[in-house]
């Protein structure tokens, strides 16, 4: 859990020893990155894929605009996350597979194909994502009984098909 890049050093450090064991004992070895994308750089990457880095996976909830009402920035100087996310993406294109993921509400999933254009109109094609994956915002058990402030959240037993099914269609 967690933003594993907060740590950068220790990721480079585990990296290496693991790969290196991982060599010696003759042991098939990779990474799978998952991050929000804020302090993804291209000397960071480098840096990974010498320690075979298969893919990154970020996570977008949405188009510019919901993202940032989703996940503003901590700096009141900075709106929103996404542009710089979207940044840190164009700068490593090509580089290495990216996994789009996104996690949607009733208030993100109309807007989630905006992201997929936005995603297009910044250069990227399928060679340059790996998957684009999207998931419903899962509360815990009892979330609606127990909260002191609302939680729009579901399971996916709650889902709805035909919100999954059209969201899968706009993916394609």
């Amino acid at each position: 859990g967690g933003e594993p890049l907060v740590n950068i050093n220790i990721v480079k450090y585990l990296s290496t020893i693991l790969k290196q064991n991982a060599n010696n004992l003759g042991i098939d070895f990779g990474i799978e990155l998952i991050t929000n994308g804020l302090l993804l750089t291209e000397e960071l990457v480098d840096f990974l894929l010498k320690c075979d880095l298969e893919w990154i996976k970020v996570t977008l909830d949405g188009d510019k605009e919901i993202h940032n009402r989703m996940k503003p920035s901590k700096n009141e100087l900075i709106d929103g996350t996404y542009q710089i996310i979207m940044n840190n993406l164009k700068v490593l294109k090509g580089k290495v597979p990216f996994i789009i993921g996104s996690n949607y509400n009733n208030k993100v999933k109309d807007r989630l194909p905006f992201l997929y254009d936005d995603l297009k109109k910044n250069g990227f094609r399928k060679k340059d994502i790996k998957e684009i994956a999207f998931k419903p915002i899962l509360g815990f058990p009892g979330h609606k009984e127990k909260s002191d402030h609302h939680i729009e959240a579901c399971t996916f037993s709650e889902t709805d098909v035909e919100v999954f099914t059209w969201l899968t269609n706009e993916v394609k």
